[in-house]
């Protein structure tokens, strides 16, 4: 076992570094969890947002519209209405919303034409703006199904606002706080930032020692021994997965002590370690693969940084996989971030998801499945490489 030695002996000459940027992300990833938590409390504590009506309509209808948004938000008369007034207001966020009811909005209605009939502004760092498209998609919807229904506007103006009232009390039967005030919600979001961290700290730990294997002198001295190719291999591998497990332990063993044993594992919590674990195995193959090419410092942090924001804003731990757009999520799909971030807001309930252990053993699968294969193409790098040096 002088190689998987060899390995640890080489690692110490990072220990400074990597204490360093453990200690930095650990920190950094509770304060985030924490903080993210404190948001969503507010997120969903939240039950208006500031919006304004410019109304050039000025019918029944839209008023209709306006009466029922003032009632789930707050409705705010600014003094002036134009264009240099209403971005002022947004941008020093007394409101959140601008809806634009153009003329012409009840005729329209009447007619049966609903493509294009509202516009409107928001601030994109929200998500409130998000909440009232969506309260006026149920409206308009259920406005359309009236009128299709054969009543006249009148009538489906006073149908669509009763059966939302209806509607709107059969949600607040729900109790819906069970997933906002989930008391394992804090560990969940430490598991959400472990898919950023994870890959920094393994990248920028190990990735240095495998490059220093394929240095000329120490390569030249390892094959000047009876090792074989294959058993070198294995015990440089060893000691990857060694450095991995340990960098897990302890990141686990973190979570225990800050959020407590009643959290850590109870079985979502465990469901989220399992899943960390599964994500780490992958991590280590991308670790080998990046470790095989000769990289300098400097091309080092570029590539950490690279995948870890990267996959961390395309796979959803930065942005909830619910606000990214249709092709993102179609891209993100081939990364394996994608899965274990799915089988994280299953298991936390972030997405409202019920939990499945069907889909969470697929997607647990699918992280296995990319482990291999980046762990085939290291091998086939590994390969090619020790065959030109030769």
């Amino acid at each position: 076992m002088q190689v998987y030695k060899t390995f640890f002996k080489v690692a110490k000459n990072y220990t400074g570094g990597c204490i360093i940027y453990l200690t930095v992300f650990l920190i950094l990833m509770i304060c985030m969890s924490f903080l993210s938590s404190s948001d969503s409390e507010n997120k969903f504590s939240a039950s208006s947002v500031k919006f304004t009506v410019i109304d050039e309509d000025c019918s029944d209808a839209s008023r209709a519209l306006i009466d029922y948004l003032s009632e789930k938000h707050e409705l705010v008369e600014l003094d002036s209405y134009d264009n240099e007034m209403l971005q002022d207001n947004l941008y020093y966020v007394q409101i959140r919303y601008i809806l634009n009811i153009p003329s012409g909005y009840e005729k329209n209605l009447e007619k049966g034409e609903f493509d294009h009939l509202l516009s409107h502004s928001m601030r994109t760092d929200s998500a409130s703006g998000y909440f009232v498209n969506q309260d006026i998609s149920s409206y308009i919807n259920t406005l359309r199904m009236n009128l299709k229904g054969g009543y006249d506007l009148k009538e489906a103006l006073d149908k669509t606002a009763k059966s939302i009232e209806s509607t709107k009390s059969e949600v607040e039967t729900i109790e819906f706080e069970k997933t906002a005030k989930n008391e394992n919600k804090n560990i969940f979001y430490f598991f959400q930032y472990f898919a950023y961290i994870a890959i920094s700290l393994l990248i920028v730990g190990i990735s240095p020692i495998l490059i220093s294997f394929h240095k000329e002198d120490l390569a030249a001295r390892v094959a000047c021994s009876s090792y074989s190719g294959v058993r070198q291999s294995l015990e440089i591998g060893l000691g990857c997965i060694t450095y991995a497990i340990g960098m897990w332990l302890f990141l686990m063993i973190c979570a225990v002590v800050v959020y407590g044993p009643a959290q850590a594992f109870s079985f979502h919590g465990l469901l989220c370690m399992a899943n960390s674990f599964v994500y780490t195995i992958v991590i280590i193959a991308i670790t080998l693969l990046v470790g095989s090419f000769s990289l300098d410092s400097a091309s080092l942090s570029l590539v950490s940084n690279v995948l870890s924001l990267g996959t961390s804003f395309l796979c959803g731990v930065f942005v909830p996989l619910w606000m990214l757009s249709d092709n993102v999520l179609a891209f993100s799909k081939f990364l394996p971030g994608y899965w274990y971030i799915k089988s994280n807001n299953m298991i936390s309930g972030f997405t409202g998801e019920a939990v499945s252990m069907d889909t969470y053993l697929r997607n647990i699968g699918i992280q296995l499945l990319f482990a291999a294969a980046i762990f085939s193409v290291y091998l086939v790098v590994n390969m090619n490489k020790k065959k030109s040096t030769h």
